[in-house]
């Protein structure tokens, strides 16, 4: 094509026109999300502007400002180079315009500090720089031949479509690259490759449920269509034959394997590429399809008349439809309440591409392009449908995707889990109305006109029907391949996707507005409302306890920031202090964090002085606790605080009841705020309570958490709720009435609390134990921990005084020596009640999120100190190397691991880009708090739908009669539900089909008896039953016995375990730790550098236990199925228990004869049978104990 003077004109008017709108675009897209915020020192921070050092995580937000400018530049060259000036002029103007580019980019970067989040660097600046650069090496070397490909297809003719696909490819072989995150070392590549997510042979996790990746891999194979079409016009202008349509086909699969593994072979070189073979294939067939669509029945598909294609395209409309519903992720549908769509058009941000920003590159350009090919078809059809008057119809065509668009989008707002986005409105009309300008193009310009049934003549027919190839040739290179890909794809993806980053949409609070309002008859309108100082209690603290008062009434007349002490004191004396001055302190009060430091004392201070304020200072006080209301609501709604969790108790919930109470009909929100009240407390938090605690008591939470959470909400709670309502919960709920007991339970011989789940101290006690026990009268409760003297205010806002009647050494001996805490399956058992007793626990139940382990199934042994112990160290910080890898995961627990070599799938790691890769400890499923892959159920009924994922274990019976303590569990949840073996991070491979465990205690022979039915599903994954320990143990054959040193510290006179394993057959006994392998697994030390270490050294009461070494035992044979069979006596130091211990067997039946001084027990067992039998033989006498089955 000859380049004329006007063709040149033109080309760089419209070179001139694209750089001015990229400019734009390229000022806008790097000042987004636009909000301006003054920076004094700008200047000054702009000269010293830093290096930063870039990660490769980093690496694709620093191309794209090459790329941004390469473009930018490419523009500017071509509007330059193209213009008719002389080579001098242009050269100077080129040189003043690519200074201009580089003004541009200076600029931004400056104005980029008025602008935050956005960050200012000389890395960005030198990415520009050599964006600028390559931009203008980029159009003399290229920019000429794709101007005038481009002025090929405009102006039509035979070679319009073959420009035109052309340009595609350029364009879809530049877009399979982005973002050009290349990796530039050895070590990055090798890092990259040690990934299992780099390499898949099928889909990879991302590719969704088996209907949505079967579209999307459908889509890849189209989008290569382009390239056969475009290797069958090479084949009509070459002067060789065109090949036979057999031939043409096998050529179009070869030459699309080719396109697919080089794509694929350079997604190993970027850092967010990710390989797949399978869409080798898909290219490959969608190469073929287009050679195939070049030559069956060459264009005649393109004179079907108008009415034709309409009729076809409703038949079609409704499978569009539901495809652009379902890619869109909204079916089946999951609609939320109206409140919540509100809620969300509230927060919507209408600024174009704004949520573009919050998101990388890569993810950023693919939900641009899936907006785009979604409503895009609509063009196509246009254009084929209705050829008259092109321009009305494209205007209509952009307005009926854009109404469509919108029309999903409006679904989204209702629709659980979905955002809309108001961008995808202008995407969907632009690109609708694009592809129906090309396809008008193509079909007017571009394509040659093939004749119609009603024109040709007979004879040109008659050839055209023996030309036309045969139909064979096509069914099997394009429809066959496309059912094998969707039979494929069908088997092998799951039906639903699996977990990535949150599992489920949580659901948050309704708004207050949103709920009925609580209906309490009862209701104490009277003030105070809250549990306050009665009478008696106040002559007593005057009369009795001046050591406690006399501080008090001195910090509230002397301290003006004593605002509690003196709310205290103006309740006790009134008129002893200036509540002048406290009114003002409280007017002054900022909410910040969770707001209940500051809501608390203005509810009490409101409340308790109701009748002490004037007017005025009781309306203002009024008004500025209705904010802390709000500011309450807010918090937990927002942060979606669940009931399940620490942070809701800690103490935005008490706030907030005390502040709904005092507010209750005093206020025009205070019937709102009650029934927001009315819902956390009624419909959230105590079916979870009834849930977690079950009927005996207990909490999930580990270590300190019981104190810091439920044990300053237990009695805080229902307390100021009975004082207001009349409606007495601690009464008429078992499992509050039960938490004392697990408290009482949970303490070791030494005094210390049990170690299970996330915890650093094991001392801290629980504030609201001592309340509950006063008024329970629970003697081994206010034993625990009781307080220095008689007389002192229990519990907030106010609980009993103190009663050191209640301190009585020798209560707990009246309580059972075991307990069942059925709502957590926590199975705790003693041989007394000394410090030197034995104390076990067992732990066989559900996962309720929060700050748990994956540890069901295991058990831990005290005698004389922590024999068997639960290792590992919490935090330091939460979320480290050492707390994920190792503390957290089953490794570190008393259980049994089956491991699968090829359970490697990543987890979410801390940014979008990178995942987090775990070791492969072959433990349990990794669900709960810390895993990023599930928020928290914000009710019972929320847990309950997803009981499949929190359904961890249960003990399904339980034996505690003859001195026999005995529990039955299955743990297969733990390992396996419906998603494990189907890519899922959190649910892993499927590797067990059965985990049976029975725990047994001897009380009378001090014997522990553990048997574990176990079934893999491949017999190559190796199982191992793993035992923790402090010291160095000693392994035997077929035993094992570790050690405990003595300390001055109560409980700690020393203790030793010995091992006998019954069970499987000539075992293997291994030993893991010591120096450098403490928390060895999966091939790496989790030491934290060190730190663990540090740690470590620490000495005294309440520490971690974090351990030293740790036994393995295993098969000597690989089975699917195996048996564990263990015996333990354990002893204080140097004592040698006075049992022995034998295998038995009696048909099917195996089973472990422990013979003791007084008695002999026998327990059986048989594989396949979930259950035990304990015999007893004891004087002349024997009994049957019978459990499970």
């Amino acid at each position: 094509m000859t380049t004329t003077p006007q063709t040149q004109r033109s080309r760089a008017w419209h070179h001139a026109q694209l750089a001015l709108i990229w400019a734009l675009f390229v000022a806008y897209g790097s000042l987004v999300p636009l909000e301006y915020k003054p920076h004094p020192n700008a200047w000054q921070h702009f000269v010293d502007t830093p290096w930063l050092d870039l990660g490769v995580g980093s690496r694709a937000d620093w191309v794209a400002n090459i790329l941004l400018y390469l473009v930018l530049a490419y523009f500017v060259t071509g509007a330059v180079w193209a213009s008719r000036l002389t080579t001098a002029l242009r050269t100077i103007l080129l040189a003043l315009m690519l200074g201009a580019c580089l003004a541009l980019a200076v600029g931004i970067e400056y104005l980029q500090l008025f602008f935050p989040p956005r960050t200012v660097s000389l890395n960005d600046l030198l990415a520009e720089g050599l964006g600028t650069v390559l931009g203008t090496a980029a159009w003399f070397i290229s920019g000429r031949h794709i101007a005038a490909m481009w002025e090929r297809f405009i102006h039509g003719g035979a070679s319009s479509l073959r420009a035109l696909l052309t340009l595609y490819a350029i364009g879809y072989l530049g877009l399979s690259f982005f973002p050009y995150d290349f990796l530039v070392s050895p070590a990055e590549i090798g890092a990259k490759l040690a990934r299992p997510d780099s390499f898949s042979i099928g889909p990879g996790l991302g590719c969704g449920g088996s209907v949505t990746c079967g579209v999307k891999l459908l889509v890849e194979a189209l989008l290569a269509l382009p390239f056969g079409l475009l290797l069958a016009l090479s084949w009509r202008t070459s002067r060789r034959p065109a090949p036979s349509a057999s031939k043409a086909l096998i050529r179009g699969l070869v030459a699309g394997a080719i396109l697919g593994t080089t794509i694929e072979a350079v997604q190993i070189l970027l850092a967010s590429g990710n390989t797949q073979i399978i869409s080798i294939f898909t290219r490959s067939l969608g190469v073929a399809w287009g050679v195939a669509l070049a030559g069956a029945a060459s264009t005649r598909w393109l004179a079907w008349s108008p009415p034709q294609v309409r009729r076809i395209l409703l038949a079609l409309l409704p499978i569009y439809l539901g495809l652009a519903l379902a890619l869109n992720n909204l079916l089946p549908l999951r609609l939320q309440p109206p409140w919540a769509a509100v809620e969300k058009l509230h927060d919507l941000r209408f600024l174009p591409f704004y949520y573009h920003y919050y998101t990388s590159e890569t993810v950023a350009l693919r939900s641009l392009l899936f907006v785009a090919g979604t409503y895009a078809p609509l063009g196509m059809a246009a254009a084929l449908a209705w050829r008259a008057h092109p321009g009305r119809t494209r205007a209509l065509t952009m307005l009926g995707a854009a109404l469509l668009c919108f029309g999903i989008e409006v679904l989204k707002l209702f629709t659980l889990g979905q955002r809309p986005d108001p961008t995808n409105l202008l995407i969907a009309a632009v690109s609708a109305g694009l592809l129906h300008w090309l396809v008008d193009r193509i079909l007017r310009f571009g394509a040659p006109h093939a004749p119609t049934m009603h024109s040709a003549a007979p004879a040109a027919v008659a050839a055209s029907e023996a030309a036309r190839p045969r139909w064979q040739p096509l069914l099997l290179g394009g429809v066959l391949p496309v059912v094998l890909l969707f039979i494929v794809i069908i088997a092998t993806v799951p039906s639903t996707p699996p977990a990535n980053t949150v599992n489920e949409p949580t659901l948050s609070y309704p708004p207050p507005a949103a709920l009925p309002p609580a209906v309490l008859p009862n209701f104490r309108f009277a003030h105070p409302r809250l549990p306050h100082p009665p009478a008696g209690d106040i002559d007593l603290l005057l009369t009795h306890n001046r050591k406690y008062i006399d501080p008090i009434l001195s910090a509230a007349r002397s301290n003006p920031n004593a605002i509690d002490a003196a709310i205290l004191a103006a309740r006790l004396r009134p008129g002893s202090i200036d509540l002048a001055r406290t009114h003002a302190k409280l007017m002054e009060l900022r909410f910040w964090e969770r707001g209940h430091d500051q809501v608390k004392p203005l509810a009490l201070a409101y409340d308790w002085l109701y009748d002490q304020w004037s007017i005025s200072e009781r309306e203002a006080l009024r008004d500025k606790l209705a904010q802390g209301c709000d500011y309450l609501i807010d918090v937990i709604r927002k942060e979606q605080l669940s009931p399940y969790n620490v942070f809701l108790y800690n103490a935005p919930l008490q706030a907030l009841m005390a502040c709904s109470i005092a507010l209750y009909r005093d206020h025009p929100r205070g019937e709102a705020y009650m029934a927001f009240t009315n819902e956390v407390w009624k419909n959230r938090v105590l079916p979870v309570w009834r849930q977690i605690m079950g009927r005996s008591g207990g909490w999930h939470e580990g270590g300190e958490y019981v104190g810091i959470s439920i044990g300053q909400a237990i009695y805080t709670l229902p307390a100021m709720w009975r004082f207001a309502t009349g409606e007495d919960l601690i009464q008429s709920e078992p499992g509050i009435r039960g938490f004392l007991d697990f408290l009482v339970h949970r303490t070791r011989p030494d005094g210390t609390h049990y170690r299970w789940g996330d915890g650093s101290n094991f001392l801290r006690p629980s504030p609201d134990a001592i309340p509950l026990a006063i008024e329970l009268r629970h003697a081994a409760a206010y034993s625990l921990a009781p307080p220095a003297q008689d007389l002192l205010p229990t519990g907030w806002p106010w609980g009993p005084l103190s009663d050191n009647s209640l301190v009585d050494p020798h209560a707990i001996e009246h309580l059972p020596l075991s307990r069942l805490f059925d709502g957590i399956g926590m199975l705790v058992a003693r041989s007394d009640w000394s410090p030197d007793a034995t104390y076990l626990t067992f732990k066989a139940g559900d996962n309720y999120w929060s700050h748990s382990h994956l540890d069901q199934g295991a058990f831990t042994i005290y005698k004389g100190g922590a024999l068997a112990l639960d290792s590992g160290l919490y935090g330091r910080p939460y979320g480290s190397d050492h707390h994920m890898n190792y503390a957290y995961q089953s490794i570190a627990h008393n259980l049994i691991t089956v491991t699968d070599p090829d359970d490697l799938q990543p987890g979410p790691g801390f940014d979008i880009g990178n995942p987090r890769h775990y070791a492969n400890d072959g433990g349990q499923r990794r669900i709960g708090s810390g895993w990023a892959v599930d928020a928290a159920p914000m009710n019972r009924e929320e847990w309950d739908r997803r009981r499949d994922t929190y359904h961890t274990g249960s003990i399904v019976a339980h034996l505690d009669q003859d001195d026999i303590v005995a529990a039955v569990a299955d743990l297969t949840p733990a390992y396996t539900n419906s998603q494990s073996g189907r890519g899922s991070f959190a649910h892993r491979t499927k590797r067990v089909e059965r985990m049976w465990r029975v725990f047994g205690y001897d009380r009378a022979n001090d014997a522990i008896v553990i048997f574990d039915d176990v079934v893999a599903t491949d017999a190559s994954f190796r199982k191992r039953w793993l035992l923790h320990a402090t010291d160095l143990p000693v392994i035997g054959t077929d035993s094992f016995k570790l050690f405990v040193p003595a300390t001055a510290q109560p409980g700690h006179r020393g203790g030793q375990l010995a091992g006998h394993v019954l069970l499987p057959n000539a075992p293997l006994l291994n030993l893991i730790g010591g120096p450098g392998f403490e928390f060895f697994v999966d091939g790496k030390n989790y030491d934290n550098d060190g730190k663990v270490q540090q740690e470590m050294k620490k000495t005294g009461p309440g520490l971690p236990e974090p351990g030293n070494w740790r036994i393995e035992l295993m098969p000597a044979s690989e089975t699917k199925a195996d048996q564990f069979l263990v015996v333990m006596l354990p002893t204080l130091a140097g004592e040698k228990a006075p049992v022995s211990v034998r295998r038995v067997e009696d048909g099917k039946r195996v089973g472990a004869e422990i013979i003791g001084p007084k008695r002999t027990t026998r327990w059986w067992f048989v594989a396949g049978e979930r259950g035990v039998t304990v015999e007893i033989i004891e004087g002349g006498s024997r009994t049957l104990n019978q459990l499970g089955g």
